[in-house]
């Protein structure tokens, strides 16, 4: 009789100790899962600051490419206006007898 209450008092013991282990090792992978997911978000966000720092790169690039393009515009514009004048000043020039001058090759 008192062999199987130590019997039955050990296999109790181990039963809870097993209940105990199989409980700890479940929170253990609901910790780590929970510590990835954090993770996952941290570089989520990361990704999502990137992106946006990219995109704000994009917008300042398109902006300097107009900047040059209107600065383009303006010395084209500008050179135009000087060979029209060059063009009008040398129509009006009079070489010898009221001819213009002759062009070089």
């Amino acid at each position: 009789m008192e062999a199987s209450k130590l019997l039955w008092t050990a296999t109790n013991w181990v039963i809870e100790r097993n209940h105990e282990k199989e409980k700890m090792k479940k929170e253990m992978e609901r910790k780590k899962k929970e510590e990835e997911i954090k993770k996952l978000g941290e570089k989520l966000r990361e990704d999502e600051k990137e992106k946006e720092r990219m995109k704000e790169t994009l917008v300042g690039l398109g902006e300097e490419k107009r900047e040059a393009i209107r600065q383009l515009c303006v010395w084209i514009d500008h050179h135009r206006g000087r060979c029209e004048y060059l063009e009008e000043v040398l129509s009006k020039t009079v070489v010898g007898r009221g001819q213009r001058p002759s062009q070089r090759a």
